[in-house]
């Protein structure tokens, strides 16, 4: 190979490794899909609970601590569409939080899935906001929550950018862990 073959070829490997520094891919039965972690944000797979893909927490923090955090959660739809499922969602919010508030939320983001933003705010106990995005055979949701309205208002920002990276892969993963 000459010198400006290699150099080419270098380059074109450089180029294809991803540029994020918290940037992952996860997966499981039936899902796969990228997501980065905002600036600041610490992406854990590891210490999700079983019910959860992924969780993040500010740097600094954990996630037992934290004022906000956030994390991803995939269900499977069987034969549900994604609004029984943001329904139901609504339901057990109101059902823990009677005096609770639910707003459809506009996100600044455009990803190239259907999806739906809504805020969950209980006065001085729980700040949510939660993006359903329909995908085949699951639904992606995606979730900021907050101990306070002032450490939630701060989030939105940084949960903006974790859905904005959010890219589908496939749907066909047989997946063992």
């Amino acid at each position: 190979m000459t010198i400006i073959k290699k150099s080419a070829f270098l380059l074109v490997m450089l180029l294809s490794i991803p540029l994020w520094a918290e940037g992952r891919i996860i997966y499981g039965e039936g899902f796969a899909f990228s997501v980065e972690a905002p600036t600041k944000w610490v992406l854990d797979v590891s210490n999700a609970p079983p019910e959860l893909n992924l969780i993040l927490y500010p740097q600094g923090q954990t996630w037992a601590d934290a004022s906000s955090v956030m994390y991803a959660r995939v269900l499977k739809k069987g034969k549900r569409q994604i609004q029984d499922i943001i329904k139901e969602d609504e339901a057990d919010f109101l059902q823990r939080c009677p005096q609770g508030k639910i707003e459809k939320k506009s996100l600044t983001v455009k990803i190239k899935n259907p999806s739906e933003t809504r805020s969950f705010l209980c006065s001085g106990n729980a700040y949510e906001a939660v993006t359903f995005i329909d995908i085949e055979k699951v639904a992606v949701l995606f979730v900021l929550s907050s101990r306070t309205e002032t450490a939630f208002n701060a989030g939105l920002k940084d949960f903006e950018n974790l859905v904005r990276s959010f890219g589908w892969i496939a749907s066909e993963v047989k997946a063992k862990h």
